[in-house]
């Protein structure tokens, strides 16, 4: 797993439930969590690993850490489209999508539902910021 994090998939499932060597793996490719025991998938020390490493490794965690603002942040801040794999009211929420909006530099407005801001803040919403 050292050299090639993707090779978990092809791993056993001893393997496959090995903290050390999904941390290696994930440490080298973020998607490595998809091929990973399930435990890994809910534990946010891993996921958060693996969202360092490659932001869309956010479709492979537990549901539950897709409703963790903090584990969705770590994603959205690393890539802003991995929003699309935070749980769907998360993405719903104003609040949380306004302080994302804040800290990131490509939050566009595909990555947002329009109707969820009044009208002087949707603009805000759909320009790039300069």
């Amino acid at each position: 797993m050292a050299k090639d994090g993707r090779a978990l998939g092809y791993a056993s499932e001893r393997l496959k439930d090995d903290r050390d060597i999904v941390l290696e793996a994930v440490r080298q490719n973020g998607l490595a969590l998809e091929h990973a025991n399930e435990r890994f998938q809910a534990d946010p020390e891993v996921v958060l690993l693996a969202i360092r490493q490659d932001s869309f490794a956010l479709a492979f965690a537990c549901p539950e850490l897709k409703k963790d603002k903090e584990i969705v942040r770590a994603a959205v801040l690393g890539f802003s489209l991995s929003l699309k794999f935070a749980d769907p009211e998360l993405r719903k929420d104003r609040a949380f999508l306004m302080a994302l909006m804040q800290e990131s530099d490509d939050f566009y407005q595909e990555h947002v539902d329009p109707a969820l801001f009044e009208e002087p803040i949707r603009k805000l919403v759909y320009l790039p910021k300069s």
